[in-house]
């Protein structure tokens, strides 16, 4: 039993100085966040002005946690106003799937940090003309620090890929069938058409397609 006491008795020492150094870490991460909040939410509001959210209200709360945890101290919400003179809100309660991709690119953006695939869907709704190039220039941007999949019905998005999937849904008896195919440079171009032009594609659309591609 004096064993058993005496191994009980170490491991708690181990544990409370662990405990210790991680309450110094957080303590060190809370700082850095209070000190970055303006600085963050600044570059979050600049994103959304570029991406045509000029409306839009952004803001982060810390909540503090009753004990050390695996964000440390405190917990981090985002609260957004989509207009004028409406409160702010938990973003994951009044946030479309387009927004709420739109913001997650802005915020990964943003990040200098990124070792991990990303996928965004549903990003270009409601979005058109020079803000979709802004939208397609960020998701290019990212994509040097990070791997993108975007799925997308813009040409000005899709021109920014280093690759083209095209893909199709094919619906049978008792299943569905997703294919996926690799586009080479000149069905890229076709394609791309099609999405400014619809199926029938014109010269002159075939003509944008590659100024895009280009650009």
């Amino acid at each position: 039993y004096k064993k058993i006491d005496f191994e009980i008795e170490k491991l708690s020492k181990i544990i409370e100085n662990d405990k210790r150094v991680l309450i110094e870490i957080a303590q060190k991460l809370q700082s850095i966040r209070f000190e970055s909040k303006d600085v963050f939410l600044s570059m979050i509001k600049e994103g959304l002005l570029s991406l045509n959210m000029q409306d839009v209200d952004f803001d982060l709360k810390f909540n503090a946690n009753k004990d050390l945890a695996i964000s440390g101290l405190e917990t981090c919400e985002f609260f957004i106003s989509f207009n004028k003179g409406v409160s702010k809100l938990p973003l994951k309660d009044v946030a479309s799937g387009g927004e709420l991709s739109r913001i997650v690119l802005i915020i990964k953006n943003i990040s200098s940090n990124l070792n991990t695939p990303i996928v965004f869907d549903e990003i270009d709704t409601g979005v058109s003309g020079a803000i979709a190039d802004n939208l397609g220039s960020l998701l290019m941007k990212i994509s040097r620090k990070s791997q993108v999949i975007c799925v997308t019905h813009l040409p000005q998005v899709a021109a920014k890929g280093v690759s083209h999937f095209y893909v199709t849904k094919k619906t049978g008896l008792d299943k569905t069938i997703l294919d996926v195919k690799e586009l080479d440079s000149q069905s890229r171009i076709n394609e791309i058409a099609k999405m400014i032009s619809g199926d029938i594609i014109h010269k002159s659309s075939m003509e944008h397609a590659k100024n895009i591609l280009k650009n």
